[in-house]
């Protein structure tokens, strides 16, 4: 069988015949295969169709088949193969990844990708993550907080910011996650005071009004909250 079908699917390969380069997909498990679905007029639902049968007889090759789904944009798809993999007690990655790793690479998908990623609840799988590791999980923190920032969930990232903060353990993990929400509290501030001072100029000039008092005039804009957090 080794040769004959190798040879026939690169026939295929060679005639652009996609269909008829499915037949041959059982005997394509080589280091080929990779080259193969690759080729530029492999469709993608095709490629994937490969990469799954493919996984089926070896699994270890997952982080293959992710690579394939973030260049392709299939943001849902790799988080939860990623998410299957970083639970999955038994996996070694032939990256020489950590579990470690893969969480973190997790975490960078479902926090960038949000509209991508709502087939997944983010916040139990981040805090599994947060769980299972007893340091180093500042980055954990972060992403959490930052899922909530892209969502323009604001509130709920500085409660996340506050309760990573009073739940590390190490100095390393509290820095990083102070020194997130730091610049994020900056951020907001900074928008704020652009929304007031836009406010500002759209209103017509008050003889009497010099400008000196502008942070006591915050109109309820709580300016002077933002401040005390910082």
């Amino acid at each position: 069988r080794g040769q004959l079908p190798l040879d026939s699917s690169r026939y295929c390969v060679t005639k652009k015949s996609v269909r008829s380069t499915q037949v041959h997909v059982d005997c394509v498990l080589t280091a080929q295969l990779w080259d193969f679905v690759r080729q530029p007029f492999i469709p993608t639902d095709t490629a994937l169709r490969v990469y799954r049968r493919y996984l089926q007889l070896e699994p270890g090759h997952s982080e293959e088949y992710i690579e394939y789904l973030k260049a392709r944009g299939y943001w849902n798809e790799s988080a939860i193969k990623l998410a299957d993999l970083v639970n999955d007690d038994s996996f070694v990655s032939l990256a020489g990844k950590t579990k470690h790793q893969l969480w973190l690479e997790l975490c960078d998908i479902i926090t960038k990708h949000p509209a991508e990623v709502q087939s997944m609840q983010v916040d139990a799988i981040l805090r599994g993550g947060i769980r299972k590791f007893t340091d180093e999980v500042g980055r954990l923190w972060t992403s959490l907080a930052d899922y909530y920032i892209r969502r323009a969930l604001f509130e709920k990232a500085r409660d996340v910011y506050e309760e990573g903060m009073t739940s590390v353990t190490t100095v390393r993990d509290f820095s990083t996650i102070f020194d997130a929400y730091m610049q994020f509290e900056e951020s907001m501030l900074s928008a704020k005071m652009e929304q007031v001072a836009d406010e500002m100029d759209e209103e017509e000039p008050n003889e009497e009004d010099d400008g000196s008092d502008f942070f006591m005039k915050d109109d309820g804009n709580d300016l002077d909250l933002r401040l005390a957090r910082l």
